[in-house]
């Protein structure tokens, strides 16, 4: 891996300070999650460092004081809560697995109030693809995925590239290019609903 420096001309008006971040990455029980794994292979790839946080680290709280950046990877809502697992399971005609209680995951409410904590206090709260639902309904985002419930005649784009726009101005775009491709699989599309922050 190599970094490319490009020289700035002119004065910056500002500039963000850039450090290694804390990193965490929630692990749940119940057989494992590939996408977690995936996950920290990329990390370890580009050279972040990271820390694997268990049900009982994020319900203990306090989580500001060690993580900027808390990750969920892809995983339905019912895996990373603990709760309705048996009707998640039912619905895909697979039995919960009998595992131990020691073995089973779910935050359950003290660990959503914990990360509701964390956000509250400035932490960053990233959640990939399905962990997205999670977070619609554990914090009442004013965001609906609006591929929810559509069938394969209404839309249908399996493994795609897509065209983006990137806007390299803001943190999240730092070095990339004005435009780019992304890789879509089985993914969530927003829209941003009206809230006291956006009335349109």
């Amino acid at each position: 891996m190599h970094i490319r420096l490009y020289p700035v001309a002119g004065e910056l008006d500002s500039a963000t300070k850039v450090s290694v971040p804390r990193v965490g990455v929630y692990q749940r029980y119940y057989g494992g999650n590939a996408d977690e794994g995936w996950t920290n292979l990329l990390l370890e790839q580009f050279g972040f460092p990271y820390s694997t946080l268990m049900d009982d680290i994020i319900k203990g709280g306090e989580l500001n004081e060690s993580y900027d950046i808390i990750i969920i990877p892809n995983d339905p809502e019912a895996m990373i809560t603990g709760e309705g697992l048996e009707e998640y399971m039912m619905s895909r005609s697979q039995p919960l697995p009998n595992f131990p209680p020691e073995y089973k995951s779910g935050l359950g409410s003290e660990g959503v109030k914990a990360l509701k904590e964390y956000v509250k206090n400035g932490g960053r709260l990233v959640c990939l693809n399905q962990s997205c639902e999670f977070a619609i309904h554990a914090f009442d985002l004013k965001v609906r995925n609006v591929l929810n419930d559509l069938n394969r005649k209404e839309f249908f784009c399996p493994g795609s590239t897509i065209h983006v726009k990137i806007d390299p101005l803001r943190p999240i775009g730092y070095g990339m290019p004005l435009e780019g491709l992304v890789f879509f699989w089985d993914g969530l599309a927003f829209e941003i609903l009206p809230s006291e922050y956006n009335d349109k």
